[in-house]
């Protein structure tokens, strides 16, 4: 990790305004690298909680379950490396869908400066999660709120809205999404429920 990627994310962490400022004219290619390195430190330190047990499986390992290394008695090397991989490109494709997903609201809300803008905002806005959401039990709630927090700023200084605005369009985003997430998950529960008992073999 390079010396200026330890610099945005001390910026981002304490100084957000100036550091959403001063990415406003920055190439797609430093912001797809920063947002890797932090995804990087996530997957290998929520790697390491799982392969401890010190934490429970990650959501996104269960579309995937062949690569949770909890499940055997012997830990596999390969399962693990496959683990901390699963986790790192599924944190990418989260946070581009997301993009999508939030840069219609910042649409409605009046924002101007492209998708871009936007998805920048995202990379940059999920520092915290990415570093403490590993933690077990308050890391990802602390990480999400703060997270939100500078969705908020990053919307508003890369898109030129109001912090009303761009509260708006993130809260939006985020508790529609989450709505929609609880309905899938009930829908899909009271489908498996409604077939009955499986038979004992």
């Amino acid at each position: 990790m390079t010396s200026s990627i330890l610099e945005k994310i001390k910026g981002f962490l304490f100084d957000p305004v100036t550091s959403f400022r001063g990415v406003r004219d920055e190439s797609p290619v430093e912001t797809i690298k920063y947002f890797f390195a932090i995804s990087a430190i996530y997957a290998v330190l929520m790697g390491i909680m799982i392969v401890l047990r010190v934490t429970v499986t990650h959501p996104f390992l269960s579309f995937f379950p062949f690569a949770d290394p909890t499940q055997t008695a012997v830990l596999d090397v390969f399962f693990v490396f496959l683990m901390i991989f699963i986790l790192l490109a599924m944190s990418l494709i989260f946070a581009f869908l997301f993009g999508i997903w939030l840069h219609i609201f910042v649409y409605l809300m009046g924002g101007r400066k492209g998708f871009w803008e936007t998805l920048k905002s995202v990379f940059y806005n999920l520092t915290p999660t990415m570093l403490i959401g590993w933690i077990p039990f308050v890391g990802s709630l602390i990480g999400a709120i703060w997270s939100i927090i500078l969705g908020v700023i990053g919307v508003r200084e890369l898109h030129d809205m109001s912090t009303q605005k761009a509260a708006i369009a993130v809260l939006l985003a985020v508790i529609i999404a989450f709505v929609l997430m609880i309905v899938i998950a009930a829908a899909f529960l009271m489908a498996i429920v409604s077939q009955g008992p499986y038979p004992v073999m």
